[in-house]
């Protein structure tokens, strides 16, 4: 690498870090993604992108382009809507996504980790197999016939307690429940979802000065990736840019320029009024995520 070119990017560092239109690295790549008809963004981020670009544990996959699925301990579940507003998503068990009929697959219990919490008016519907071969007569009402289960009943029916006796096996599903809903088509019910709160760091400030969020997993904490370069918790304004009389100071007095003649250095600081020192800014952005071996 020719070292006058090593120089004149120790300078636009100091010039150009705080007002280039080039984009930091992260910055690009923590762009928002489509999955389907959903655009992914912090806390979510899809599978193959950089893990930096979400929070920890909010990974998905997107399914044939068109699914962005959430993997929860023993289930995976389908994101049928994101409130960021809101911080939560509407999701239903990946096991019903291509069942036509009420006859469901073996799920299995909804488990949540500190990721998630159920929203307080979330429902749940119970279902039962490897009962007894002839049931009590109060439980006929609430027989399925296809699938894999042989009893369908929400918590609060009375019967709950009897079904739990006379069947060896139950799964608890959350669902959420319109007036009028009953488990008639239990299937509709798992389709139609519920919907999860989610923690994570709060996005709104780096969001609204024009960053993208991510994760520091070296430090271990939120970041903001701006335009320029990554920040704690939003991205710098306009007044916190150094002036060029201070950008000349400092890089006057860097290693780099020390040995350089009056002249060079002049012929340094004479090329900002071109646009050659922000273009190589960029070029210098990328070199800094690269090691450099003189």
């Amino acid at each position: 690498m020719n070292i006058q070119y090593l120089y004149f990017c120790v300078f636009t560092f100091f010039i150009f870090s705080q007002k280039s239109n080039c984009a930091d690295p992260f910055y690009e790549a923590c762009a928002p993604i489509n999955c389907g008809k959903h655009n992914i963004r912090y806390p979510f981020y899809i599978k193959g992108q950089n893990s930096s670009c979400g929070y920890p544990g909010f990974e998905l996959n997107c399914t044939n382009n068109e699914y962005p699925v959430l993997q929860i301990p023993q289930n995976n579940y389908i994101v049928d809507q994101f409130f960021y507003n809101n911080r939560s998503v509407r999701v239903y068990n990946a096991a019903v996504l291509n069942v036509e009929t009420g006859c469901l697959p073996q799920i299995r219990n909804l488990s949540l980790d500190n990721r998630f919490s159920l929203v307080d008016d979330s429902a749940e519907l119970v279902l039962f197999t490897n009962c007894s071969t002839n049931v009590s007569s109060e439980l006929l009402r609430y027989r399925v016939e296809c699938g894999e289960w042989e009893l369908a009943m929400l918590r609060g029916d009375a019967e709950v307690g009897v079904a739990m006796e006379e069947c060896r096996q139950n799964v608890v599903a959350p669902v959420e429940l319109y007036d009028g809903d009953g488990v008639d088509d239990y299937g509709e019910l798992m389709r139609r979802g519920f919907v999860l709160n989610w923690t994570a760091s709060d996005c709104s400030v780096c969001e609204e000065s024009g960053g993208r969020c991510g994760f520091d997993y070296a430090a271990y904490r939120f970041i903001c990736f701006c335009r320029d370069s990554p920040q704690i918790r939003g991205c710098s304004s306009v007044s916190s840019r150094i002036s060029m009389h201070e950008a000349e100071t400092r890089v006057s007095k860097s290693e780099p320029f020390i040995k350089m003649k009056d002249q060079d250095f002049h012929n340094f600081t004479s090329r900002l009024n071109s646009t050659t020192p922000e273009e190589t800014y960029c070029s210098c952005l990328r070199l800094r995520d690269t090691e450099y071996n003189p």
